[in-house]
């Protein structure tokens, strides 16, 4: 699935931002939503234009999850996702593989986060690994090493916007043998 976000406009005072643009988004949705063989590349709408002031580029996000808990995100794979450009002086709008914004107590694990902008933002409390399984996603920025050989790397990975870990990186694509589509 790939998905723009809308354009900003054209005016005489500024140009119009552009919107957002997410493969999956959820709002005020709680319990049990689970996402499953998802493959998604998002770029947020680019800023609109005038005389003298541009419009900023809109967020890109393969998932957005806003005022929502309780849900499950697995076995998904979310790439290349992108913010839209700035024009005339606008900024450029950032890229997120998952965003969480007022939506706590969420489950994510199993997914693949490739090559996005920012691979996840999440400024609440939310698992980005299954406990019982002791298993995470891929991330394709993970820089750790794993020196047991297990495909799970040694150290967490650092979710940006809090304090949240994936505490069971994958070192690789599709992790622990699950398989998603991965793009080439």
């Amino acid at each position: 699935m790939n998905i723009t976000g809308g354009e900003g406009g054209i005016s005489e005072n500024g140009g119009g931002s552009g919107s957002l643009g997410s493969g999956i988004y959820l709002q005020s949705s709680h319990n049990n939503n689970i996402m499953v063989n998802n493959a998604i590349a998002i770029k947020g709408g680019n800023g609109g234009i005038d005389g003298g002031f541009g419009g900023n580029g809109g967020t890109g996000a393969g998932s957005y999850i806003k005022d929502s808990a309780n849900n499950v995100i697995s076995s998904s794979s979310f790439f290349n996702v992108s913010g839209g450009l700035g024009v005339d002086g606008g900024y450029n709008g950032t890229g997120y593989g998952i965003y969480l914004e007022n939506a706590p107590s969420n489950l994510i694990y199993h997914n693949n986060l490739i090559n996005n902008e920012l691979n996840a933002y999440d400024a609440d409390s939310n698992l980005w690994y299954n406990t019982t399984l002791q298993e995470g996603n891929y991330w394709s920025d993970y820089t750790g090493s794993d020196n047991n050989g297990d495909g799970i790397g040694d150290t967490p990975y650092n979710i940006s916007g809090g304090n949240n870990q994936d505490v069971y990186p994958f070192m690789q694509p599709n992790g622990c043998g699950w398989h998603r589509q991965i793009p080439q």
